[in-house]
């Protein structure tokens, strides 16, 4: 299932996401289970940046565990 345009291929690229939630400045957060991933599901983070999203990344350790983390919230403020 496509989210974004054709011209947000980059974030539409990963198979598996969920729970999206969006900042303040239009940045992405959300789950995914990916191959370079921590846990069995992690946060990623792509940003609005020039009109356009960037490759998502994974936020790290900071963020993800072995465990399964998939539901961010970014409150508004």
């Amino acid at each position: 299932m496509e989210i974004f345009s054709s011209k947000d291929a980059i974030v539409n690229s990963f198979q598996i996401r969920w729970q999206i939630s969006v900042s303040n400045n239009g940045d992405l957060f959300f789950g995914a289970t990916q191959p370079d991933g921590i846990g069995g599901s992690d946060i990623y983070q792509s940003r609005f940046t020039n009109g356009k999203y960037t490759k998502p990344e994974n936020l790290g350790l900071q963020i993800n565990s072995q465990a399964e983390e998939s539901t961010p919230f970014i409150a508004p403020d």
